[in-house]
Protein backbone atom coordinates (compact mmCIF):
# COMPACT_ATOMS: atom_id res chain seq x y z
CA UNK A 1 0.00 0.00 0.00
CA UNK A 2 1.21 3.82 -0.48
CA UNK A 3 -0.13 7.20 1.12
CA UNK A 4 -0.11 10.64 0.01
CA UNK A 5 -1.60 13.80 0.79
CA UNK A 6 -5.15 13.17 1.07
CA UNK A 7 -5.10 9.47 -0.97
CA UNK A 8 -4.13 6.02 0.22
CA UNK A 9 -3.90 3.00 -2.71
CA UNK A 10 -3.42 -0.13 -1.41
CA UNK A 11 -2.86 -3.47 -4.08
CA UNK A 12 -4.31 -6.79 -4.02
CA UNK A 13 -3.29 -9.89 -5.34
CA UNK A 14 -4.35 -13.62 -5.54
CA UNK A 15 -3.34 -16.55 -6.80
CA UNK A 16 -3.25 -17.63 -10.38
CA UNK A 17 -6.80 -18.80 -11.60
CA UNK A 18 -8.47 -17.16 -8.85
CA UNK A 19 -11.76 -15.69 -9.95
CA UNK A 20 -11.10 -12.38 -10.81
CA UNK A 21 -14.86 -10.66 -10.90
CA UNK A 22 -15.51 -12.47 -7.83
CA UNK A 23 -12.51 -11.16 -6.23
CA UNK A 24 -12.86 -8.04 -7.46
CA UNK A 25 -16.70 -7.94 -6.08
CA UNK A 26 -15.33 -8.95 -2.89
CA UNK A 27 -12.67 -6.25 -2.45
CA UNK A 28 -15.61 -3.32 -3.26
CA UNK A 29 -18.22 -4.52 -1.30
CA UNK A 30 -15.55 -5.02 2.08
CA UNK A 31 -13.41 -1.30 1.14
CA UNK A 32 -17.44 0.30 0.50
CA UNK A 33 -18.63 -1.43 4.50
CA UNK A 34 -15.21 0.06 5.81
CA UNK A 35 -15.72 3.50 4.39
CA UNK A 36 -19.55 3.83 5.39
CA UNK A 37 -18.00 4.56 9.30
CA UNK A 38 -15.08 6.58 8.09
CA UNK A 39 -15.38 10.35 7.90
CA UNK A 40 -17.64 11.83 5.22
CA UNK A 41 -16.29 12.70 1.65
CA UNK A 42 -13.71 10.00 1.32
CA UNK A 43 -14.54 7.95 -2.15
CA UNK A 44 -13.17 5.07 -3.69
CA UNK A 45 -12.21 2.95 -6.75
CA UNK A 46 -12.04 -0.66 -7.49
CA UNK A 47 -10.52 -1.92 -10.48
CA UNK A 48 -8.41 -5.13 -11.50
CA UNK A 49 -5.02 -4.71 -13.20
CA UNK A 50 -4.42 -6.35 -16.80
CA UNK A 51 -1.45 -7.18 -19.25
CA UNK A 52 -1.80 -3.53 -19.41
CA UNK A 53 0.00 -2.90 -16.37
CA UNK A 54 3.24 -4.87 -18.08
CA UNK A 55 5.43 -2.55 -19.60
CA UNK A 56 5.51 -2.67 -23.90
CA UNK A 57 9.14 -1.11 -23.64
CA UNK A 58 12.24 -0.90 -21.38
CA UNK A 59 15.38 1.65 -22.21
CA UNK A 60 18.43 2.12 -20.77
CA UNK A 61 20.24 5.73 -21.23
CA UNK A 62 23.94 6.33 -19.94
CA UNK A 63 25.97 9.86 -20.82
CA UNK A 64 29.74 10.64 -19.82
CA UNK A 65 27.72 13.19 -17.67
CA UNK A 66 27.47 12.37 -14.38
CA UNK A 67 24.23 10.13 -13.51
CA UNK A 68 21.96 13.26 -11.57
CA UNK A 69 22.60 15.32 -14.47
CA UNK A 70 20.99 12.75 -16.75
CA UNK A 71 18.02 11.98 -14.76
CA UNK A 72 17.54 15.61 -14.73
CA UNK A 73 17.93 15.56 -18.36
CA UNK A 74 15.68 12.75 -19.10
CA UNK A 75 13.15 14.11 -16.79
CA UNK A 76 12.95 17.36 -18.66
CA UNK A 77 12.83 16.17 -22.11
CA UNK A 78 12.55 12.78 -22.37
CA UNK A 79 9.83 11.60 -19.67
CA UNK A 80 7.48 14.95 -21.43
CA UNK A 81 8.25 13.34 -24.83
CA UNK A 82 7.31 9.85 -24.32
CA UNK A 83 4.23 10.57 -22.53
CA UNK A 84 2.79 12.84 -25.08
CA UNK A 85 3.33 9.69 -27.85
CA UNK A 86 0.27 8.09 -28.59
CA UNK A 87 -1.06 5.20 -26.35
CA UNK A 88 1.39 5.89 -23.29
CA UNK A 89 0.23 5.55 -20.35
CA UNK A 90 2.95 5.88 -17.57
CA UNK A 91 6.79 6.04 -17.50
CA UNK A 92 8.43 5.32 -14.60
CA UNK A 93 12.34 6.34 -13.99
CA UNK A 94 14.77 4.40 -12.35
CA UNK A 95 18.53 4.22 -11.51
CA UNK A 96 18.91 7.56 -9.96
CA UNK A 97 20.47 7.86 -6.39
CA UNK A 98 17.90 8.98 -3.87
CA UNK A 99 18.68 11.03 -0.89
CA UNK A 100 16.89 11.79 2.46
CA UNK A 101 17.34 14.29 5.21
CA UNK A 102 19.65 12.89 8.23
CA UNK A 103 19.29 14.74 11.54
CA UNK A 104 21.36 14.23 14.09
CA UNK A 105 21.51 15.81 17.31
CA UNK A 106 24.48 16.59 19.63
CA UNK A 107 24.21 15.31 22.55
CA UNK A 108 26.27 18.71 24.17
CA UNK A 109 23.88 21.25 22.28
CA UNK A 110 21.01 19.60 23.56
CA UNK A 111 21.85 19.87 27.12
CA UNK A 112 22.85 23.17 26.54
CA UNK A 113 19.65 24.61 25.43
CA UNK A 114 17.80 21.92 27.86
CA UNK A 115 15.73 20.79 24.65
CA UNK A 116 14.39 17.20 25.40
CA UNK A 117 15.78 14.37 22.50
CA UNK A 118 12.38 12.93 22.43
CA UNK A 119 10.16 16.52 22.00
CA UNK A 120 12.87 16.95 19.38
CA UNK A 121 11.94 14.04 17.74
CA UNK A 122 8.24 14.72 17.71
CA UNK A 123 8.46 18.07 16.28
CA UNK A 124 10.34 17.01 13.22
CA UNK A 125 8.00 14.29 12.07
CA UNK A 126 5.48 17.32 12.35
CA UNK A 127 7.48 20.14 10.95
CA UNK A 128 7.23 20.46 7.29
CA UNK A 129 3.87 18.43 6.93
CA UNK A 130 0.90 19.77 4.74
CA UNK A 131 -2.30 18.03 6.34
CA UNK A 132 -5.72 18.57 4.64
CA UNK A 133 -7.97 20.68 7.25
CA UNK A 134 -11.17 20.45 5.44
CA UNK A 135 -13.12 22.10 3.20
CA UNK A 136 -14.37 25.50 2.07
CA UNK A 137 -17.59 26.00 0.40
CA UNK A 138 -18.74 29.42 -0.97
CA UNK A 139 -21.69 29.37 -3.41
CA UNK A 140 -21.19 26.49 -6.02
CA UNK A 141 -17.29 26.61 -5.48
CA UNK A 142 -15.36 24.17 -3.38
CA UNK A 143 -11.95 25.04 -2.17
CA UNK A 144 -9.61 22.50 -0.14
CA UNK A 145 -7.98 24.06 2.76
CA UNK A 146 -4.31 22.59 4.22
CA UNK A 147 -2.54 23.61 7.22
CA UNK A 148 1.44 23.63 7.47
CA UNK A 149 4.03 24.35 5.39
CA UNK A 150 6.42 21.93 2.97
CA UNK A 151 10.45 22.56 3.88
CA UNK A 152 11.78 22.26 0.41
CA UNK A 153 15.87 22.74 1.52
CA UNK A 154 18.06 21.84 4.09
CA UNK A 155 18.15 25.64 4.59
CA UNK A 156 14.11 25.34 5.58
CA UNK A 157 14.90 22.65 7.93
CA UNK A 158 18.08 23.75 9.59
CA UNK A 159 15.88 26.71 10.19
CA UNK A 160 13.26 25.63 12.06
CA UNK A 161 12.75 26.83 15.36
CA UNK A 162 12.83 24.50 18.93
CA UNK A 163 11.13 26.30 21.82
CA UNK A 164 13.13 26.08 25.08
CA UNK A 165 12.72 27.86 28.12
CA UNK A 166 14.80 30.16 27.14
CA UNK A 167 13.19 31.14 23.59
CA UNK A 168 13.78 29.03 20.29
CA UNK A 169 16.66 27.86 18.91
CA UNK A 170 17.36 26.52 15.51
CA UNK A 171 17.47 23.71 14.64
CA UNK A 172 21.28 23.81 13.39
CA UNK A 173 22.30 24.77 17.16
CA UNK A 174 21.24 21.54 18.18
CA UNK A 175 21.71 19.22 15.74
CA UNK A 176 23.63 18.82 12.08
CA UNK A 177 21.64 18.43 8.83
CA UNK A 178 22.77 16.85 6.07
CA UNK A 179 21.47 14.62 2.87
CA UNK A 180 22.79 11.41 2.96
CA UNK A 181 22.31 8.64 0.01
CA UNK A 182 19.47 6.39 0.72
CA UNK A 183 20.35 2.32 0.81
CA UNK A 184 19.57 1.17 -3.02
CA UNK A 185 17.34 -1.71 -3.40
CA UNK A 186 18.20 -2.43 -6.87
CA UNK A 187 20.26 -0.57 -9.10
CA UNK A 188 20.05 0.23 -13.40
CA UNK A 189 22.89 -0.89 -15.31
CA UNK A 190 23.82 -0.73 -19.14
CA UNK A 191 26.86 -2.32 -20.65
CA UNK A 192 28.08 -2.50 -17.02
CA UNK A 193 28.20 1.45 -16.73
CA UNK A 194 25.47 2.90 -13.93
CA UNK A 195 21.87 3.99 -16.08
CA UNK A 196 18.84 5.48 -16.05
CA UNK A 197 16.03 3.17 -16.65
CA UNK A 198 12.86 4.21 -18.38
CA UNK A 199 9.56 1.58 -18.47
CA UNK A 200 6.87 2.27 -20.37
CA UNK A 201 3.01 0.81 -20.02
CA UNK A 202 0.57 1.47 -22.52
CA UNK A 203 -3.09 2.26 -22.28
CA UNK A 204 -5.70 -0.57 -22.49
CA UNK A 205 -7.01 -0.08 -25.42
CA UNK A 206 -3.80 0.69 -26.93
CA UNK A 207 -1.76 -1.67 -29.04
CA UNK A 208 1.36 -2.91 -27.47
CA UNK A 209 3.72 -3.10 -31.04
CA UNK A 210 2.62 -0.12 -32.03
CA UNK A 211 3.63 2.11 -28.80
CA UNK A 212 6.69 0.60 -28.69
CA UNK A 213 7.53 1.23 -31.92
CA UNK A 214 6.74 5.11 -31.92
CA UNK A 215 8.06 5.60 -28.53
CA UNK A 216 11.16 4.02 -29.88
CA UNK A 217 11.05 6.43 -32.79
CA UNK A 218 10.61 9.24 -30.59
CA UNK A 219 13.79 8.42 -28.52
CA UNK A 220 15.85 8.01 -31.21
CA UNK A 221 14.64 11.73 -32.76
CA UNK A 222 15.17 13.16 -29.28
CA UNK A 223 18.31 11.77 -29.21
CA UNK A 224 19.45 12.66 -32.72
CA UNK A 225 18.30 16.37 -31.66
CA UNK A 226 20.77 16.39 -28.87
CA UNK A 227 23.63 15.35 -30.39
CA UNK A 228 23.44 18.09 -33.11
CA UNK A 229 23.02 20.54 -30.40
CA UNK A 230 26.49 19.46 -28.59
CA UNK A 231 27.98 19.24 -32.63
CA UNK A 232 26.99 23.27 -33.05
CA UNK A 233 27.68 23.88 -29.58
CA UNK A 234 31.78 22.27 -30.05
Amino acid sequence: SSTANGSAQVSVTWAFGGDGDKILADVNAATTATLASGPDGVASQVFAGSTSDIPVLALALTSEASLDSLADRVNEVLVPLIENVPGVREVEVAGRVQERVLVTASPAALVEHKVDQAMLGALLRTAGAVIPAGTSVEGDQSLAIEVGQENSTLEDIAALPIPTLDGPVLLSEVAKVELVPVEQSSISRADGRPAIGLTITKTPDANAVQVSHAVSDAVAAALDRHAQENEENA
